[in-house]
């Protein structure tokens, strides 16, 4: 009986060695396996890969090299190849001998260095870790960004991780995400994207705005310029600025425009409207010092005090002469450091109500001089049931007060009696969704929906009739039209429509004030509902929208804003505070006016105005442009204090840039447009507008401008655009713009970076929401920043390091450590590595120490990996004990 091969003479047949030749199929393909040539190929293949990779890593950043080779499946693959080659090389010299011994650690040290780099890539992370100064935390930012969608279906309801930044989807390329019977289509995608305004016609008010087109050989760009808006009149574009100004008579006019010009109006004009129907236009220069009679009110009005560069702070005291609800606030996100943002609100002026986060949220202060009204306010929904088009609350000189159904007075018909007062009141119109007909000049209605309720009323009196159009989400703002001159007959007119579901955004957080000095807080959230209840000063509540929180800092029911104004330039400690005034109080440094420092257009012209009469003094300060403090004096409606409804500070003087070159629009008392053009080297250019005609302008050649729009009574809503290189792309974020579709509905909206709970889309009474953020992940421990400093080049300039006194508290396993951690200093701890990477200094906050941590569990096996290698290649070239005996010596020794 033949002997049976033995197992090693099978595979041999099979899979010869080296040098022989292979038996089918199978031999063939582990041949090429275990070929040297292959291994060469494969690694002549990486190495270029690699030097690929470190060209990407170059030119933009170690992710985007990760993105685009390291985490590719081909490269992954090259890789898998890689150790297949290397195990198939190591079969093929079995049953192995002792002198394969160096050849078989050489390609084991191979094998696991390939598995320890498999173990990082896929069990590995890395993120960042921000502390302030004497914070302690353990949420560490990831940098794995996901797309998350949320769909009323919880279990259907994904977080899919996306790459937007290197491969951005676009309407020709989307990109489509599945989630249960929703399908979210992103189609649209900026890095850094930014709200720009989009100027329509069809404004409420006289609302003057220009689209002017700038060209030049280095850029071109269409910027609207807004004449009522301060933030938005005028624009630096680098070699000039642009800006849009008001005549108010001939002369100013032909002061503007004339070769010769200086400032038009060097002290500019107060303008003032009283409760008895007259308006007043009082010059700066002329009056200053003077007292003004105020016709019909017993009192005075002198300008004490004029500025005309005026840098201010707030200064909020609890003295004022009547119930004027003001509070201070801070909003802020526990795991997003220097996202802290503080603000007063006041309740009459309609600049300074509310805030709004570009669209996103919102927070507003309200009044409840009742119950009835506050009740309102915490449960809106309840309200709004009783009331769906609101109610109309008037109060009347003696302290009566009357209120009205909506529904109700729309049904009557007939002008309907008010009890106890001479008065009959109709409703004239309703609009759940106001706007201005542009062609007509009057209010019509665009839609069901309440997107911005106004109701527009008549009162019949003894005196004649008066008209009234009041605003729900402009609580303070009441237009009076009368037949007679006098006092109207009510002191206020409120429409209340309390929001209910955030008004269509993100989240909206209502503050509300009274009756008395009561305080409390209702929010909407998409995410989360609504939320409600007191406020306690000092104590923060969720407001249920991202992860903000909000605390009440300060309330003051009877506010005074004695704005403190220093002439920009001198020294702080050269103005004494007044009674009261304590610098905790401030908000912004002396030097810096509302807009920050630097231009003219951060220190505008301001006058501090007295008015005495026999409800005592009072003195306020007006600003000649800043939209939150132009309008910083009195109250929307009349005051029985002073007999003044509206007061407001205009100057037009022409801009000045550092470059000496301005280009100024000027609209005429007639309405019609010129243009102003001046420059340091060139003569003063002027003229009439022709609309869509090129004007050439001296800075350079090739520059010239147009003015393709203009409309005299515009609105203005917003859209997303990519931040360009004129006007400030340094607010801008990522946002992708996303579609999502169920059945044969479709939603659209945009969604910015960093929002959690993203934006909210409609389809079918569902709503999904749509997010784009940064994955977290929780340490099993705490980590305290007690102190952070940079160190300085010991004789130069220049920081040489940064460093961090830190703190590791692992409480389960009663572990503490202090350490320093700096930048060339790295420390490890429970398996973690925490590196110096950055920080953030900002005048007046607390100093951040940014950390990257890293996990990277297959690190200790690389270096595993390498000592073998290294093991193996001595052991082959240095190392010969266990090597067999030739052949020659074999056959001496049988001998």
């Amino acid at each position: 009986m033949p002997d049976q091969p033995s197992p090693a003479q099978r595979f041999h047949e099979l899979f010869p060695r080296p040098g022989g030749r292979p038996r089918g199929f199978p031999g063939h393909l582990f041949w090429l396996l275990s070929s040297f040539w292959l291994a060469i190929t494969l690694l002549a293949v990486i190495l270029v890969t690699v030097a690929v990779a470190t060209i990407y890593e170059a030119k933009a950043d170690a992710d985007y090299a990760h993105y685009m080779v390291y985490r590719r499946t081909w490269f992954e693959a090259l890789l898998v190849l890689l150790g297949v080659n290397v195990i198939a090389a190591a079969l093929s010299r079995w049953p192995w001998q002792r002198r394969h011994t160096g050849f078989l650690i050489t390609h084991l040290g191979l094998i696991t260095v390939i598995t320890g780099s498999a173990i990082s890539r896929y069990a590995g992370w890395e993120g960042q870790l921000a502390l302030e100064e004497g914070e302690q935390g353990r949420t560490v930012r990831l940098k794995k960004i996901l797309f998350g969608i949320e769909t009323p279906d919880e279990s259907a309801s994904r977080a899919f991780p996306v790459e937007f930044r290197y491969d951005p989807p676009g309407p020709d390329r989307p990109q489509r995400f599945a989630c249960g019977s929703y399908e979210v289509m992103a189609d649209q995608y900026y890095s850094a994207a930014q709200v720009q305004d989009v100027v329509e016609p069809g404004g409420i008010e006289f609302f003057p705005a220009v689209k002017v087109h700038f060209q030049s050989p280095m850029a071109s760009a269409e910027p609207w310029l807004l004449l009522r808006d301060p933030r938005k009149d005028r624009i630096n574009f680098g070699p000039a600025q642009f800006a849009f100004v008001e005549a108010q008579n001939e002369e100013e006019l032909q002061a503007m425009i004339a070769p010769e010009a200086g400032k038009p109006t060097p002290r500019g004009h107060l303008h003032l409207a009283l409760a008895n129907g007259e308006h007043l236009k009082i010059p700066v220069s002329e009056k200053l010092n003077q007292p003004v009679p105020l016709d019909g009110s017993g009192s005075t009005l002198t300008i004490v005090e004029y500025y005309e560069r005026a840098a201010a702070e707030d200064r909020v005291e609890e003295d004022g002469p009547e119930f004027n609800p003001a509070v201070r606030f801070a909003l802020y996100s526990p795991s997003e450091k220097g996202s802290r943002w503080e603000e007063w609100l006041f309740y009459r002026l309609p600049q300074r109500r509310q805030v709004d986060f570009g669209g996103v949220a919102g927070i507003e202060l309200r009044l409840a001089e009742t119950q009835e009204e506050r009740s309102a306010w915490l449960e809106p929904e309840a309200f709004l049931k009783r009331y769906p088009k609101g109610q109309l609350r008037l109060a009347f000189p003696g302290g009566q007060r009357a209120s009205f159904s909506v529904d109700e007075l729309a049904k009557a018909g007939d002008p309907v009696p008010i009890p106890g007062i001479d008065l009959r009141l109709e409703l004239e119109d309703f609009y759940p969704h106001a706007v201005v007909n542009s062609q007509k000049q009057e209010l019509e209605n665009a839609s069901d929906e309440m997107a911005n309720p106004a109701l527009l009323f008549r009162l019949h009196g003894p005196r004649g009739e008066e008209v009234h159009s009041v605003f729900a989400h402009f609580p303070t703002f009441d237009r009076v039209q009368r037949v007679e001159k006098g006092v109207p007959y009510v002191e206020s007119a409120q429409l209340l429509v309390p929001v209910a579901d955030g008004g269509g955004r993100l989240g909206h957080l209502v503050l509300i004030s009274g009756p008395g000095e009561q305080l409390a807080y209702s929010g909407f959230s998409k995410k989360a509902g609504r939320v409600r209840g007191p406020m306690e000063i000092g104590k923060p509540v969720k407001t249920n929208w991202m992860d903000m929180e909000l605390v009440v800092e300060r309330y003051l029911p009877k506010a005074m804003n004695r704005v403190r104004l220093v002439e920009a330039g001198a020294p702080a400690d050269g103005v004494e505070p007044g009674p009261g005034e304590g610098a905790d109080d401030a908000e912004s440094p002396h030097g810096h006016g509302p807009h920050g420092p630097g231009g003219a257009a951060a220190y505008p012209s301001a006058v501090r105005v007295r008015v005495e009469g026999v409800a005592g003094n009072r003195e306020y300060v007006a600003f000649s442009s800043d939209s939150a403090r132009s309008k910083d004096t009195f109250p929307a409606g009349s005051s029985a204090s002073t007999g003044i409804t509206f007061l407001e500070y205009r100057v037009e003087q022409r801009p000045e840039s550092e470059t000496g070159n301005s280009l100024t629009l000027v609209l005429s008392p007639d309405r019609s447009l010129h243009y102003v053009v001046r420059s340091r080297r060139h003569p003063v250019q002027s003229g009439p507008v022709e609309l869509r005609r090129q004007v050439v302008l001296p800075w350079m050649p090739g520059a010239g401008f147009t003015v393709e729009e203009y409309i005299e009574r515009g609105r203005v809503r917003q859209e997303v655009v990519e931040a360009s290189d004129f006007g400030g792309g340094e607010h801008s974020m990522p946002a992708v713009h996303v579609r999502a579709r169920k059945g044969g509905e479709e939603a659209e909206g945009w969604v910015w970076w960093g929002v959690r709970h993203g934006t909210a889309l409609q389809l079918g009474g569902e709503t999904v929401h749509v997010s784009l953020f940064a994955d977290t992940r929780e340490l099993d421990f705490d980590v305290k920043l007690f102190d952070f400093r940079d160190v300085p080049n010991p004789g130069g300039e220049g920081i040489a390091s940064f460093e961090s006194d830190v703190d590791f508290t692992d409480r389960k396993a009663g572990l503490i450590q202090q350490v320093m951690i700096n930048m060339n200093h790295p420390h490890e701890f429970q398996n973690l590595l925490f590196y110096q990477s950055s920080y953030v200094k900002q005048p007046g906050q607390p100093e951040v120490s940014v950390f990257t941590v890293s996990y990277d569990p297959g690190l200790k096996v690389v270096y595993a990996g390498f000592s073998l290698v290294v093991c193996g290649i001595v052991t082959m070239f240095y190392i010969k004990p266990w090597q067999a005996p030739t052949g020659k010596k074999k056959v001496k020794s049988r001998k």
